[in-house]
């Protein structure tokens, strides 16, 4: 006799396509203000998504989101893991989480290990830093693939067979272009924190001898921890900005005339957004110069050089530099296609 009301097999726990792992889900953190943009548009590709993150700002999220803050200190190690693996391991009881996905979280990644090795659950890390940790060497051998911009933008040391490099995801809408007045090039601009690597005093420096040849250059500096070079820095030509949030930066790169720039590690977010704002980029960054064009090419990249041949250039070749630098930026660092390409990646072993 056939059962009309054929029972259903009950779950126990839910399905999670992807768990996702960040630092931050806030669209006002100066830096990390995309993540909530990344969890929204792979929450599109993935029928549930979980987020374990540090903080989150109760923004509207798709209803198939679901988001479990742990606090994470600078500092407590021990701390920071201990609470971090609660939230985990209250996650993989209530989920059977089937891909997990990490943002420069090696840290995180390596916890997640003991859980996704043994259930052979897909685990990735996205991964753009030249540091080396510990952390990171042993994910390098456990993950399925390390994803990242550009194979430059990783150590050395990891094998190339584990990484994918999708570009760097900007949203060009948030970074329009204009037409600038390529004769005006004395109001030059950094983006970035004050931080070692960045280099700050060195671009200071150079302003600062090109000023002889060229007295009306300026420069203006905007990021986090810049305002604190005051005490030690007076010039009448030098001007410095705390950060801002990412949505107040193209106003500020519409103001200026030129990006100057002297990170030397992966390639950084700021050079594809002011490559999407036309502007001329005069930069030390190997990962930039292997893909973007520059003013000057001479090896070792030297930002004199540079910000002498953009200041002499004709018109015509610097529109021709920026034109080439904004479709390079178009065709493999906008955001519509870089979540295509991140959901790709995820899907590989």
């Amino acid at each position: 006799m056939c059962n009309k009301y054929r029972r259903t097999k009950t779950r126990s726990r839910s399905e999670c396509d992807l768990l996702i792992i960040n630092y931050v889900l806030d669209s006002s953190h100066p830096i990390l203000s995309h993540q909530i943009d990344i969890v929204k548009s792979l929450s599109a590709h993935f029928e549930k998504v979980e987020v374990i993150t540090s903080y989150f700002s109760n923004e509207y999220l798709p209803s198939n989101v679901k988001v479990h803050q742990v606090e994470w200190e600078p500092g407590k190690n021990t701390k920071n893991a201990v609470r971090f693996l609660g939230v985990l391991l209250r996650v993989f009881k209530q989920s059977k989480v089937r891909k997990i996905f990490s943002h420069m979280s090696p840290r995180h990644t390596l916890l997640t290990l003991p859980l996704s090795i043994p259930f052979r659950i897909p685990n990735f890390l996205w991964y753009a830093h030249k540091s080396n940790n510990f952390s990171l060497k042993v994910c390098s051998f456990f993950v399925d693939k390390i994803i990242t911009s550009t194979f430059g933008s990783l150590p050395k040391t990891i094998k190339r067979k584990k990484i994918i490099c999708i570009g760097q995801g900007i949203n060009s809408k948030l970074f329009p272009c204009i037409s600038r007045d390529l004769g005006s090039r004395n109001n030059l601009v950094h983006i970035g924190r004050n931080d070692f690597a960045k280099q700050l005093n060195l671009i200071i420096d150079v302003i600062k001898g090109l000023r002889f040849r060229h007295p009306k250059l300026h420069l203006l500096l905007v990021g986090r921890g810049v305002s604190n070079l005051e005490q030690e820095l007076h010039f009448d030509w030098l001007q410095l900005r705390d950060a801002v949030s990412r949505k107040s930066l193209s106003s500020i790169l519409k103001e200026c005339d030129a990006f100057v720039h002297a990170y030397q590690g992966s390639l950084d977010k700021t050079l594809i957004e002011a490559a999407f704002s036309k502007l001329p980029i005069i930069t030390l960054n190997e990962e930039f110069a292997s893909e973007f064009e520059l003013f000057d090419n001479s090896k070792p990249l030297n930002l004199v050089k540079q910000l002498e041949s953009y200041l002499t250039a004709s018109d015509a070749s610097i529109q021709k530099i920026i034109d080439l630098n904004y479709k390079k930026a178009l065709d493999f660092h906008e955001y519509s296609n870089w979540i295509l390409r991140l959901v790709r990646a995820l899907s590989t072993r």
